[in-house]
């Protein structure tokens, strides 16, 4: 099983080992990654977890097809 995070390639902190740091050096660098994610992800808590979970990834897709030399989708196995 793996899990997923999207990230700027400017960001130098670990989203996965270091999501503070992470989130305050994306806000300081102005991408405000979170807050866009949660504008383009349609999550509903009337969806299981699987449809939310692919509702998340394929924003997160959206994200690095529409912005590709900004955003990059970084992957861990559990």
């Amino acid at each position: 099983m793996q899990d997923w995070a999207i990230t700027t390639v400017d960001n130098r902190f670990d989203p996965f080992d270091q999501p503070e740091r992470w989130l305050k050096e994306d806000i300081i660098l102005g991408h405000r990654t979170c807050e866009k994610l949660a504008r383009l992800a349609n999550t509903s808590i009337h969806l299981s977890d699987e449809e939310n979970d692919r509702e998340i990834s394929s924003a997160m897709d959206r994200m690095i097809k529409e912005e590709p030399l900004l955003y990059k989708k970084v992957v861990r196995d559990l």
